[in-house]
């Protein structure tokens, strides 16, 4: 039987940390546009995962326990009619993935597809803690596929570009020369990948050249403080930039309609959605050029501009350049919308999917005869460094499953755990375990403890990082679990 003549559901998996980007935004469009193949997305950590339409949730302080986790897909599967295949899409993330693993082991009529979104490390690591239970990956840019099939030659790769539903929304009509001209940004605020602080530099770039303008910044995350309080110190006000915050479906869709030219600043990016559904929306993309997937959809000087990356002043030139061609800007606009058209149009996209399907399901699932445990192996490394250190008092980087995971067989294992902190804003003076979310800092670090363990899989870099800049001169010693190779 086909994947077309066989019942089908594609259960997305949103992962912790989700925010209104890449992942939510693919969600959301994947429930928008189904037809004969059924989506019902499972969201983890709620509070901050926005408007994933009709997803079962999982509540953050019971999402760390297995059998939680276990009962809730298993739930979800057992109302589906017998014979249904199941392809269960982690977004990212240890818990996701986790969460998947488990369910393709205890149900053989699922396969596991892992969707990279973006050219992130901690993205393949993933990947690679858990590939023994995929049945295919997917890649959004050729980039990636071509990335993915280098790390992981073993196992199914294949496209799918992206689907956007672009509506009837028409090609914003040009302004006049010299008037003002729309700037918008739309994503997380973080420094690591987006660069934000790049978009202060092209501010005071535009300004110095006389450019009209008015940035509207849409998103939330760890920069965000030090961005606003930057524009402040430059003494731009809120007629020139506005800081928006984390917005809904419907005022995203406002925003396009208010603006001309979709500002992107990151070091690298897979096919970022924001820039898809502001091409379709008839927004002129100026950008700067990574190899991981931007230059597929945006051709310099045919449907948009690249400059070069970190070349903020370059960027600004553009723009400038821009507001002074009216009609230029219509062009490319016209042209930036009719390759979203062409390219990522959601029949073209779920076709690609459903090859993708097959290709899963060709594959068979793992032949273990029971669910097992993928985080097992590295916590009891961890434990058995920490013994033969001789160590019973820790501080743990990291909230998230693999974190609360840990931080249990720490305590089981009579180790003190002195401090549990965590990066992300939406974890904050939650509390576990009698412990409670703090975010990393100089003081907190003093407070804490001599031995930091981090407490995840894949994003130990950026943990590392942040640490070595809050505590330059005396940071913690590190114990970080073992990681797949990249």
């Amino acid at each position: 039987m086909s994947i077309a003549e066989s019942s089908c559901v594609l259960l997305p998996i949103v992962p912790e940390a989700g925010v209104v980007t890449g992942v939510g935004t693919w969600v959301n469009t994947l429930v928008a546009t189904q037809d004969d193949i059924r989506v019902l997305p499972l969201a983890m950590n709620v509070h901050r995962v926005c408007h994933i339409t009709g997803a079962a949730q999982v509540d953050w302080q019971a999402s760390h326990r297995i059998d939680r986790l276990d009962a809730h897909l298993d739930a979800l599967v057992d109302g589906l009619p017998s014979g249904t295949r199941i392809f269960v899409a982690p977004g990212w993330g240890e818990l996701a993935y986790h969460a998947a693993a488990r369910l393709v082991m205890r149900h053989r009529n699922a396969r596991l597809l892992a969707v990279c979104h973006t050219d992130d490390v901690s993205y393949y690591r993933t990947i690679g803690h858990f590939v023994g239970y995929v049945g295919a990956i997917v890649g959004v840019s050729r980039h990636l596929v071509q990335a993915l099939r280098y790390r992981f030659p073993g196992t199914t790769v294949a496209r799918m570009h992206h689907p956007v539903v672009t509506g009837e929304t028409p090609v914003r009509r040009a302004g006049e020369a010299g008037g003002r001209l729309n700037l918008l940004y739309a994503g997380r605020l973080n420094e690591r990948q987006k660069r934000v602080s790049r978009l202060l530099e092209v501010a005071v770039e535009l300004r110095a050249r006389g450019v009209a303008f008015r940035l509207s910044i849409a998103g939330e995350g760890a920069a965000g403080a030090e961005l606003q309080d930057g524009f402040a110190a430059a003494g731009f006000d809120d007629t020139s930039v506005r800081f928006l915050g984390l917005v809904s479906r419907e005022r995203m869709s406002s925003l396009f309609a208010e603006n001309e030219l979709f500002l992107m600043t990151s070091d690298y990016e897979g096919s970022p959605l924001g820039l898809l559904e502001a091409m379709a929306a008839g927004l002129v993309p100026v950008v700067m050029a990574v190899s991981s997937g931007i230059d597929e959809v945006v051709e310099d000087g045919v449907n948009g501009c690249l400059v070069p990356r970190g070349d903020s002043a370059a960027m600004a030139h553009r723009i400038g350049d821009l507001a002074a061609q009216p009609g230029r800007r219509a062009q490319l606009a016209e042209r930036a919308r009719s390759r979203i058209l062409t390219l990522h149009r959601p029949q073209r996209c779920w076709s690609q999917l459903r090859r993708v399907m097959r290709l899963a399901w060709q594959h068979g699932s793992p032949t273990d005869d029971e669910a097992v445990d993928p985080f097992a192996a590295p916590i009891r490394d961890l434990l058995a460094r920490l013994d033969t250190a001789g160590i019973d008092r820790v501080a743990v980087y990291g909230a998230g499953m693999f974190g609360r995971c840990l931080v249990d067989a720490l305590l089981a294992g009579g180790i003190r755990v002195a401090a549990l902190l965590d990066g992300d804003p939406a974890k904050q003076d939650r509390v576990y375990r009698g412990l409670r979310v703090q975010v990393p800092s100089s003081a907190a670090l003093d407070h804490a403890v001599g031995t930091l363990v981090l407490g995840s899989l894949a994003a130990q870099d950026e943990m590392i990082d942040r640490i070595n800049s809050i505590a330059p001169d005396r940071a913690p010693a590190i114990l970080r679990p073992p990681v797949m190779p990249t």
